[in-house]
């Protein structure tokens, strides 16, 4: 039904979700496009050239924050890197839809080999964005709505060593107004993981027995344990065989998690995604068959067990099954806008059709009173399809 080549192989894929809104995942497509996925309770929607959000430069990292104001308001907010290496700020807001946000104004051009994460400071609306500067240093901008994006802290040095350039870094952050956290991960050039604190300062930690492939992708959920107050802290990344490992922290040591001993195949050049709600976590990677965007899943503290696959349509092109087969047509919107405006029923008269689309120099109807697409046929006489 779907190209995976529609998906760049290594793009950057940045997930979120809130109770109860959906899932949403972002990658990038072969354009430069930043496309969006979205699963409610009805399934997987978007992936198609009608889901791109915004342009940036090719293989760009994606990062992505959600939240939802006290009157239940819903913002996004997606970083990038456009063409100029400028960091870019895309935004979902209820009142305006997408728009481009004020840090893109700002012009912050990272080293050319950084990578992006965000988190939330205090909650709201208060965000945090980190990068890599040419020293290797991760620096942070900070948004309030007092100040708005003003510079932030500067990552501590790690022990006797450097993040690699080019680290991946994942961000998480929790807490409330009077008491707020914010961990960040990086990945030196021994290839072992550290963590900086914010109330330390910023000072690095190395995790002991975290470590990864070289340039090892990173994601991270955190959560509190509501019974016993307890922090929780998942960090996901990939070893030398390009299987995903999970080290946990559960208030007291880190130790490995459980998703490590499914040995889950990643393809050699993916990336990583996560997301904690609910009392679900959902890790999302491109699969090593086809470069498709691969999902795996636990609920409730349950086994690891695989999610769904995720593709991408190309560009312009739309998925139509005719005949027990599926082709990506060409698209006419314009045709197909007929059955927002027409006046009767299709489903009360036989032999009622709109064209929808071509294949190969072959026309795509789809009769309206059952909804099946077909591939139109020359009549006997040779001045109409049917």
């Amino acid at each position: 039904m779907c190209r995976a080549r529609e998906i760049v192989p290594g793009t950057s894929i940045a997930a979120t979700a809130l109770s109860p809104t959906p899932i949403r995942v972002y990658f990038q497509d072969s354009s430069n496009g930043v496309r969006e996925f979205s699963h409610s309770w009805a399934g997987w929607t978007g992936g198609t050239s009608h889901d791109i959000r915004f342009q940036a430069k090719p293989r760009s990292p994606l990062a992505v924050m959600e939240w939802v104001e006290g009157d239940k308001t819903r913002h996004i907010r997606i970083y990038a890197l456009d063409k100029q290496n400028i960091i870019h700020e895309q935004c979902w807001d209820r009142s305006k839809g997408w728009h481009q946000g004020s840090l893109t104004s700002k012009a912050i051009v990272p080293a050319s080999f950084s990578k992006l994460a965000t988190t939330l400071w205090l909650g709201r609306s208060d965000l945090r964005v980190y990068y890599q500067r040419d020293d290797q240093r991760i620096q942070e901008h900070r948004y309030s709505s007092g100040t708005g994006w003003t510079l932030g802290a500067t990552m501590g040095a790690l022990l006797d060593t450097k993040p690699y350039k080019g680290t991946n870094i994942a961000s998480i952050g929790w807490g409330t107004p009077g008491r707020s956290f914010i961990r960040n991960y990086v990945q030196d050039e021994d290839n072992a993981i550290w963590e900086h604190s914010s109330e330390s300062s910023w000072s690095s930690l190395r995790l002991v027995g975290a470590v990864g492939k070289p340039y090892t992708p990173l994601a991270a959920v955190t959560w509190s344990d509501g019974k016993h107050g307890r922090r929780h802290i998942h960090l996901y990344s990939l070893d030398m065989d390009n299987q995903i490992q999970e080290y946990c922290y559960e208030g007291h040591d880190w130790h490995g998690g459980s998703l490590t001993s499914k040995k889950i195949q990643t393809a050699p050049y993916s990336n990583l995604s996560a997301i904690y709600w609910d009392s679900k976590i959902r890790v999302y990677f491109q699969s090593v068959d086809n470069g498709t965007i691969a999902e795996y899943c636990t609920d409730y503290g349950s086994e690891w067990f695989p999610g769904d696959v995720l593709s991408a349509t190309p560009a312009g092109f739309k998925a139509i099954d005719t005949n027990g087969a599926t082709y990506p047509v060409g698209w006419l919107p314009w045709i197909e806008d007929l059955k927002s405006w027409q006046t009767y029923d299709p489903s009360t008269i036989d032999a009622v059709g709109v064209l929808v689309g071509f294949i190969d120099g072959k026309l795509i109807g789809e009769d309206l009173k059952n909804q099946n697409a077909m591939i139109l046929k020359p009549n006997t006489i040779g001045n109409s399809y049917a």
